[in-house]
C-alpha cells in the first residue's frame, strides 16, 4: 500500500488574523485558521507545511505590518493539532525577527514535538530531515531563495550562514525591476513622493482607496548561475546523501515571481537542477498564487502551491490569479517508485476569522450563488496546474496530476 504525504503551500499569520485570533490580552485562538482541513489532511500519513513566520516570541513584536512577520507559539501548536506533522521553516520571511528569531522558531517547534527542515539552531545543526513512514525513509530537503535582506537588511556573516539553506547570496537581488519609460506626470510624481512619507502598510490602503496601481506581479528573472554555484553544491551534496539514507528525496524549495502564475528563469534553473541530481520530487512555495505541475524526466514538480492562509483581504493583494485559492500536492509512494501525484483545491475565507476549506467541503455550505463562481474558479485553477481542461465533475476532492 502506497505512503501518501501532502504538502501545504505558505502558512502566514499576517496582521488581520493575529488580530481575528486574539481571545483576550497575550492569549490567542488559532483554530478557526485549520479546523476546515482537518478531515483531508487526516487522510496522508504524513503532512508537510511551510511554515512563513518566525515564532521569535512577544518580546519581539508580534507581527504589525504586512511584510514583517513573527506569530505567537501557538500558531504552530494549532498547525500541529490540525495534523501538519512537518514545518518547512527556509523562507524568506526566517530572519524577519533576526538569527535569535530564527533560533527561537527552531527550539519552539522541538520544544511541541514537531520535526523541521530548513533552519538550524546552530550550524552543526545542519542537515537534512528524515521521515519513516511505514517501510519508507523519506528525506525533506527545504531551501530558500532568500531572507527579504533589501528590507530587514540582516545578513549572514561567513559562520553563519549555515543556519539557514540559501540557493543564493542574501544581497542578491531576485527580481529585476522594468524601468519606466517616458517622462512620468507631474502629479503622479507628486503624489508617489507624498505616499513615500508613510509606513508602506499605509500607502497600499491609499493607494486602493485612490483606485491607484497597489502592486503588481513580479518575475524571479535575475538568474546568476555563477554566484548560486557555492549554495547549489550545498544542495547537490544534500541530495547525494538523501539518496544514501532515504528511500526517496524531496525538494521544497522557496522560490517564483510573487502574483506570478508563470514560473520564471530562477525557479526553472533550481527545478532542473534538482532533478538532474536525483530527487524524487520537487514541491515549492513562495509565489502567493497557484502555478504549473508537471513531471520533469518524469519527477512530479509543483511550481507552486500558492497560499494556505493568506489574508483575501491584505491591502497590497493582487487578485487577478484567484490568490485566494491554494492547492494541497499529494504524493504517493510505493516501495519503488511515485506511484501518483495529484492535488485537492483549497479555499481561503475571511469573515469574521479567517478560515480554509477544501473546494468539496465548501460547495456544500455554498449557495447556488457562490457555487457557480466557485465553479468557474476551480475550472481555472485546474488549468493553471495541469495546463488541461477539466473534464468530469468539476468539483473533486482529488485532482489526478
Amino acid at each position: 500500500m502506497a505512503i501518501k504525504i501532502t504538502f501545504l503551500g505558505d502558512i502566514m499569520c499576517e496582521p488581520r488574523l493575529l488580530k481575528a485570533a486574539r481571545v483576550r490580552r497575550d492569549e490567542y485562538d488559532f483554530s478557526a485558521t485549520f479546523s476546515n482541513v482537518k478531515r483531508l489532511l487526516s487522510e496522508a500519513d504524513c503532512v508537510v507545511g511551510n511554515l512563513e513566520t518566525p515564532l521569535a516570541g512577544k518580546e519581539a513584536q508580534y507581527v504589525h505590518s504586512l511584510f514583517s512577520f513573527n506569530a505567537p507559539n501557538c500558531f504552530a501548536l494549532a498547525a500541529k493539532e490540525a495534523g501538519i506533522d512537518i514545518m518547512l521553516t527556509a523562507n524568506n520571511h526566517c530572519l524577519d525577527r533576526g538569527l535569535e528569531g530564527l533560533k527561537r522558531t527552531v527550539q519552539v517547534l522541538d520544544d511541541y514535538g514537531i520535526p523541521h527542515a530548513g533552519s538550524f539552531k546552530s550550524t552543526a545543526d545542519r542537515g537534512n530531515t528524515y521521515v519513516k513512514l511505514g517501510s519508507l525513509r523519506i528525506a525533506i530537503l527545504s531551501y530558500t531563495y532568500g531572507t527579504n535582506y533589501s528590507a530587514n537588511r540582516i545578513l549572514l556573516t561567513e559562520g553563519e550562514r549555515g543556519h539557514v539553506n540559501l540557493l543564493r547570496p542574501q544581497e542578491e537581488s531576485y527580481y529585476v525591476r522594468v524601468p519606466v519609460r517616458g517622462n512620468v506626470p507631474f502629479v503622479k510624481r507628486a503624489m508617489n513622493k507624498v505616499l513615500s512619507l508613510l509606513p508602506e502598510e499605509h500607502r497600499y490602503v491609499v493607494r486602493k482607496g485612490l483606485h491607484m496601481t497597489v502592486n503588481r506581479a513580479h518575475a524571479d528573472d535575475n538568474l546568476m548561475i555563477d554566484t548560486m554555484e557555492p549554495y547549489m553544491l550545498n544542495l547537490k551534496r544534500d541530495i547525494e546523501e538523501a539518496k544514501e539514507k532515504a528511500d526517496y528525496a524531496i525538494f521544497c524549495p522557496h522560490v517564483g515571481g510573487q502574483f506570478n502564475r508563470i514560473p520564471g528563469p530562477v525557479s526553472k534553473y533550481v527545478f532542473d537542477y534538482a532533478v538532474s541530481r536525483g530527487v524524487d520530487a520537487v514541491v515549492a512555495s513562495h509565489a502567493h498564487v497557484v502555478q504549473a505541475a508537471e513531471r520533469i524526466q518524469g519527477v512530479p514538480c509543483f511550481f507552486s502551491l500558492g497560499n494556505f492562509s493568506m489574508s483575501p483581504n491584505s491591502a497590497y493583494l493582487i487578485h487577478d490569479d484567484l490568490p485566494d485559492y491554494g492547492i494541497a500536492a499529494h504524493l504517493y509512494f510505493g516501495e519503488k517508485a511515485v506511484e501518483k501525484a495529484s492535488f485537492s483545491i483549497l479555499k481561503i475565507i475571511e469573515d469574521d476569522c479567517l478560515r480554509v476549506i477544501p473546494v468539496d467541503e465548501y460547495a456544500k455550505q455554498s449557495d447556488a450563488k457562490h457555487g457557480h463562481g466557485l465553479e468557474a474558479d476551480v475550472k481555472r485553477i485546474y488549468n493553471t496546474v495541469t495546463g488541461r481542461e477539466l473534464q468530469g465533475p468539476t468539483i473533486q476532492r482529488e485532482y489526478v496530476l
